[in-house]
């Protein structure tokens, strides 16, 4: 076996081993692990057909050698479908819509394909998958093979259409995450392993991979019609994509739970003792605050009145909670939740989180995030602590990493923790 073949048949049995794990594993995420684990099948049988075809095992057989391809069509919704069923979505029968494009493809691609002889089949198979050279045989083919094909053979529309598609999909599924992430903050003060960045990572690394696709072998392969569908440069490109997704699906399975106690919509958690969460890399953000100006009074008065929280009670609450604040230096504790502060404040989540949004201008993790930030730097500028390690500061003001607090205190801030402690010392 060549090593073509083997990373093909390694690549191919990797895929249905991560799916039996992902079925098999306990979690959290049950139904976004079937998901999963159905997207990580869909992506083997990819890999299995790079395998047959570089084998010439649809010479053969060649009645069954399109019938994988529409597979590709999957992935996009699967990914999708993963994505809004791990940030709490649910499942229903209109979703199937998201599959019709796969099925409409096997109908376009197989439904003329199957009326071939077993000859023409094959001829067709070798065209196909060949770097379309040979004059002779294209003008044998265009006697018999579906007029309906000259795109896909020609201009491989199929590969167009599976970039756009799957394009498409992640950046919804980034939109989603954002989205998913926006929701935390209402809730969390500490969000780093909740918030699914590894997902987005590889959702951008899956998005760059299909414009470098897109530049440097399909437009290439439609302007030249010379692909040679067997070298080494389309392998890896065949690979590369794979390996992103078989990382997304290896990834899933070492997710912590992150649904316990939060809702997709703007309900209130209703549990956060399970949750061990980290900073998030964003604190409080400027333009956040920016982009929620404080209404003019008349129409502040009016938002109170319709929610049942008057303009004096809006601002007393106010003056709680950063007395409360101050006092017992909440912000503290690491994994503080809009529950914690409510209930310390004897106020329900629904009145601290309109307080902070409209009084403040921030929502609850920039609010929690600022006294943090402020607190350390207080203690960068004391004589007395002012020479204690940075990862000592961070854990000690209410971060759990070096990492975010540095995040965290250059977005306020606009400097490094060591170049805001030399600059007040100067």
């Amino acid at each position: 076996m060549d090593p073509v073949s083997f990373a093909y048949g390694l690549g191919a049995l990797q895929g249905l081993v991560l799916a039996i794990i992902l079925l098999l594993i306990r979690s959290g995420h049950r139904t976004a692990n079937v998901i999963m684990s159905v997207l990580v099948i869909v992506i083997a049988l990819r890999v299995l057909q790079k395998l047959l075809v570089h084998s010439d095992y649809w010479v053969d057989a060649p009645a069954l050698a399109f019938t994988l391809y529409p597979t590709i069509f999957a992935w996009g919704p699967l990914l999708y479908l993963y994505a809004h069923t791990l940030v709490g979505g649910s499942l229903r029968r209109a979703h199937a819509v998201h599959f019709l494009p796969m099925v409409a493809y096997f109908a376009y691609l197989n439904s003329g394909y199957w009326q071939l002889t077993r000859d023409q089949q094959i001829d067709l198979v070798n065209y196909v998958w060949s770097t379309r050279t040979d004059s002779a045989m294209a003008a044998r083919l265009s006697e018999f093979f579906p007029a309906t094909w000259t795109p896909f053979i020609e201009f491989h529309l199929h590969s167009l259409l599976f970039i756009v598609q799957m394009g498409v999909y992640c950046v919804w599924v980034i939109k989603l995450l954002h989205q998913h992430n926006t929701r935390l903050q209402r809730h969390y003060s500490s969000v780093d392993h909740m918030n699914l960045r590894w997902l987005r990572t590889l959702v951008h690394a899956v998005l760059i991979f299909l414009g470098l696709l897109l530049i440097f072998y399909l437009i290439p392969a439609i302007a030249y019609d010379n692909v040679d569908f067997g070298s080494t440069q389309t392998n890896i490109q065949n690979l590369f994509l794979v390996v992103v997704i078989y990382g997304i699906g290896i990834a899933a399975i070492f997710q912590p739970v992150i649904l316990r106690g939060i809702h997709l919509g703007d309900g209130q958690p209703t549990s956060s003792s399970d949750l061990k969460v980290a900073l998030h890399r964003r604190s409080f953000s400027k333009d956040d605050a920016l982009s929620e100006e404080v209404h003019d009074q008349s129409q502040q008065q009016e938002k109170y009145s319709r929610s049942g929280l008057s303009m004096e009670d809006a601002q007393r609450f106010h003056v709680c909670l950063m007395d409360i604040m101050q006092k017992e230096r909440l912000y503290l504790k690491n994994d503080l939740t809009l529950t914690d502060l409510a209930d310390a404040a004897g106020l329900s989540t629904h009145q601290v989180s309109q307080v902070i949004n409209s009084q403040m201008n921030q929502n609850f993790f920039s609010f929690v995030n600022s006294y943090r930030i402020q607190y350390a730097k207080s203690l960068l500028a004391a004589p007395k602590t002012r020479d204690t390690p940075i990862v000592e500061l961070a854990f000690e003001v209410g971060f759990q990493s070096k990492s975010a607090f540095y995040e965290a205190f250059k977005r306020v801030t606009e400097m490094t923790p060591t170049q805001y402690k030399k600059s007040v010392s100067e």
